[in-house]
């Protein structure tokens, strides 16, 4: 008779379970369905997926098949399949090198060559222990004074044959490419293909502010400046015309009205010109003559060369780690071109997303269909839908562990771009999360620790909305972040 007791509450123990589980779900169901009725989503389109990371298991879903725009939320499929494919301690070694003979004067009659890697981080100041741009010139100078060099009857060439394809993809608005975070991947990228236009905006509404120096300097740069100071506070509004390669760009915009100068970023037009032309600098002001410098795009033979030195970059893992937490283009496309390093001769961004697709494939998430254009998500044609997000996010995190991938992801109300994410909320702590915006396009994807202790895999895409404001698009994600997480 006990056993059978025993038996009979363990029995109703497990459907208590079972019930209480399947209540918090179809709680959760009803709130995801009752945001169809809201004003917000008479034109908005959601897409959303939550799975157990421990089983797999779908646990609440709205539209998740459906294929819609991820913004940078993209960037967690380039950054992590790179993690599993390349390693963690990848790095990008940009080879500096010699040809030609060195006599007993010091002189070298033949050129100086920079063979480009890909390495987004050469002279940054992203990433913590990082050398910047100074540090790298001195490095190669001294190297070139330890051979005995103290004059170059020749040019310092920088080798960018390593990719093959152009460094900004086609699909990217033209309105896009001439700022900062448009500048595309190159083979040589040097101070993250950045300059600054500092702005005097101490003007009145409607009037001209004048620019005041650009930093850096960058020979035969010139621009035709149209930006007007507008109310305080409202923002950088500045966009500049002119794609890669192109020295003549129009400003166009405003600028905040207010103290001080007001800066804004704009791509450097050939991020490999003007590498080599820092480090003739470098040897001219330090007493090293040298003719000249230029681009080489056709490869240059290694066979009858001489090593100088080689920069290496930090390790893929801390790359990955600042693409996603502060949302760089520059890394993830970066990233792509080299995943397809290895298949044929061609390193170029189709064959990194060929390498993606495949690895789907391998994982056995290939059903799951994925569009991809570029690597940073920077493209209104990339497409994805929720469902994949989530079943790669668990595939990833099953395969290198809660530490390792968790690391990886941008913590709310502490990192980048989700610091604001969740703001003054409780559960902050609780969420991992890669945060992906456009004009009408706010998505996160991620993992969120439950209220009840449930690590769980989570995707949301808000397509088409009408909000003026991008914060008013971020507030309905948080409704149903926190909703997730109290549920689950």
């Amino acid at each position: 008779m006990r056993l059978i007791g025993m038996n009979r509450f363990m029995l109703f123990l497990v459907s208590f379970i079972f019930l209480c589980k399947g209540n918090s779900q179809n709680q959760l169901k009803t709130f995801i369905d009752s945001l169809q009725h809201q004003t917000f989503y008479k034109n908005a389109e959601l897409g959303l997926s939550v799975r157990d990371v421990l089983s797999g298991e779908i646990l609440a879903s709205h539209r998740d098949l459906k294929l819609m725009i991820p913004a940078s939320g993209l960037k967690v499929i380039t950054t992590l399949c790179a993690y599993d494919v390349l390693g963690k301690n990848y790095t990008f070694d940009t080879g500096v090198y010699y040809q030609g003979k060195i006599n007993d004067q010091g002189v070298l009659f033949g050129d100086i060559i920079v063979f480009g890697s890909g390495d987004p981080t050469l002279g940054s100041s992203e990433i913590s222990g990082c050398p910047g741009l100074d540090e790298r010139l001195s490095e190669i100078e001294l190297a070139i004074r330890k051979l005995g060099i103290q004059k170059i009857e020749g040019e310092i060439i920088a080798d960018v044959s390593l990719f093959s394809s152009l460094p900004v993809p086609p699909s990217w608005q033209y309105n896009d490419i001439g700022n900062y975070y448009g500048g595309g991947a190159w083979a040589v990228n040097v101070v993250e293909n950045e300059y600054s236009i500092f702005f005097n905006r101490e003007k009145d509404l409607g009037e001209k502010a004048d620019i005041v120096y650009v930093e850096p300097f960058i020979p035969e740069l010139k621009l035709e400046n149209r930006v007007t100071v507008d109310s305080a506070g409202s923002g950088d509004n500045v966009y500049i015309f002119g794609g890669p390669g192109e020295y003549n760009k129009t400003v166009l915009g405003t600028v905040p009205a207010g103290k001080g100068l007001f800066s804004v970023k704009g791509a450097i037009p050939d991020p490999p010109l003007y590498f080599v032309y820092r480090i003739f600098q470098k040897c001219k002001q330090s007493g090293i003559l040298v003719s000249g410098y230029k681009v080489a795009k056709e490869p240059i033979l290694k066979d009858s060369l001489s090593g100088i030195t080689t920069l290496h970059s930090p390790p893929l893992y801390k790359i990955i780690k600042e693409a996603n937490s502060k949302s760089i283009n520059l890394y993830s496309e970066a990233i792509l071109q080299i995943l397809g390093k290895g298949k044929g001769n061609t390193i170029s961004r189709t064959n990194g997303i060929n390498k993606i697709n495949e690895y789907l494939e391998i994982s056995g998430l290939s059903e799951k269909v994925l569009h991809m254009e570029d690597g940073s998500g920077l493209s209104a044609r990339n497409l994805i839908s929720a469902d994949l997000f989530t079943a790669f996010m668990v595939h990833i995190i099953k395969k290198y562990g809660e530490q390792q991938i968790l690391s990886l992801m941008p913590k709310a109300g502490l990192d980048g771009t989700v610091k604001k994410l969740l703001s003054g909320s409780t559960i902050q702590t609780d969420v991992w999360a890669k945060s992906g915006s456009m004009n009408s396009i706010q998505s996160y994807t991620g993992f969120i620790r439950t209220r009840k202790g449930k690590l769980v895999a989570f995707s949301l895409m808000i397509n088409g909305s009408t909000a003026k404001k991008a914060k008013n698009n971020r507030a309905e994600a948080e409704k149903i972040i926190a909703e997730i997480h109290k549920y689950l």
